[in-house]
């Protein structure tokens, strides 16, 4: 039988992620079943249910379908960029709650390229920023399940608890700082697991692309070196529990094919 990511996730983060699709469910379904009055054509628009379209300036084609309250987004509503424009949004969805015009309370943030978040957002003069809660799906099916910063939208601020789960079927749940993992677990594709420790390395991190890590594995086995986004050895060495230099090809059911196992 084919295995989904939902068979990699553990049964703590699978009852956060049934929770919050149910409650997203409630949210989204009001989305076009208002019970507020129909907007009027020349507005104002006030404790009203309606549609927005921007046919001049930088938004135009932008359309809005939602609650307003003092002309503001402010409910329950659904965002839509304008496709096919050279600005950095177009294509992009939101759909979700509103509070005073901007992103507040439970939504879902879909890009053109097919990656999505769902989850918390918080209500800021720039329009709202994932904090809290979420979920983060890359385009190739590697998910992200924990919490937030304000550094949001989605791939951009993951910060505190959280686990990611590869296509492959590996994962990794720990602490995440800034958007960069901290320590935690990292599991392979037989359910073998190991230690990761970035943290007593920090401060070296190369534009947040090349990590120094520890990795301890169980009997005492440790890798000292570099790894990718990926948790991918890049550069380093692999040493037993006496601190001899071993050969790391019985470890690469923990990484993907790279020149170490080859």
């Amino acid at each position: 039988m084919r295995r989904t990511r939902l068979d990699y996730i553990s049964g703590k983060w699978l009852g956060w992620a049934l929770f919050l699709y149910a409650l997203k469910t409630l949210v989204f379904s009001h989305v076009f079943a208002s019970e507020l009055p129909k907007c009027p054509n020349d507005g104002p628009y006030h404790n009203c249910f309606g549609t927005y379209i921007w046919v001049s300036g930088h938004k135009k084609g932008d359309k809005y379908i939602g609650e307003f309250k003092n002309n503001k987004f402010h409910g329950t509503g659904t965002y839509y960029f304008a496709p096919n424009t050279k600005f950095v949004f177009s294509g992009n969805v939101y759909s979700g709650q509103w509070k005073n015009g901007a992103k507040h309370g439970l939504g879902t943030y879909t890009w053109s390229n097919g990656e999505k978040y769902e989850g918390q957002w918080r209500g800021t003069r720039l329009g709202g920023v994932a904090e809290g809660d979420g979920i983060f799906t890359w385009k190739d099916g590697s998910v992200y399940i924990g919490q937030f910063s304000r550094k949001g939208p989605g791939k951009n601020g993951k910060h505190g608890h959280g686990k990611i789960v590869f296509k492959d079927g590996r994962s990794f749940e720990g602490r995440w700082i800034n958007d960069l993992p901290s320590d935690g677990i990292l599991t392979g594709r037989t359910g073998q697991k190991i230690f990761l420790d970035y943290g007593w390395y920090r401060g070296k991190f190369r534009a947040g692309r090349v990590y120094k890590i520890k990795i301890s594995f169980e009997g005492g086995t440790t890798f000292i070196g570099e790894v990718d986004r990926r948790y991918n050895p890049t550069k380093g060495k692999f040493f037993n529990k006496s601190g001899q230099e071993i050969q790391p090809r019985q470890f690469s059911d923990f990484f993907r094919k790279s020149a170490f196992f080859e």
